[in-house]
């Protein structure tokens, strides 16, 4: 996992949408969209809140 999908992955776990990701990050939403479509294929999930299951998990929230 990429240093972007990375920052992508642990803002969707927190709850935030695609597009305001986009903007907190400076990137276009299109952009947050795929990053989002390569993780869920990499971690083997089908939406964001397996995402956030999974973030949970590994302890990656707070």
């Amino acid at each position: 996992m990429s240093e972007r999908e990375q920052e992508v992955f642990l803002r969707l776990a927190r709850g935030e949408t695609p597009k305001q990701a986009a903007i907190d990050m400076g990137i276009s939403d299109k952009t947050v969209y795929l990053h989002r479509a390569s993780l869920r294929a990499k971690l083997g999930v089908n939406n964001d809140l397996a995402l956030h299951k999974l973030a949970l998990e590994r302890g990656l929230l707070g």
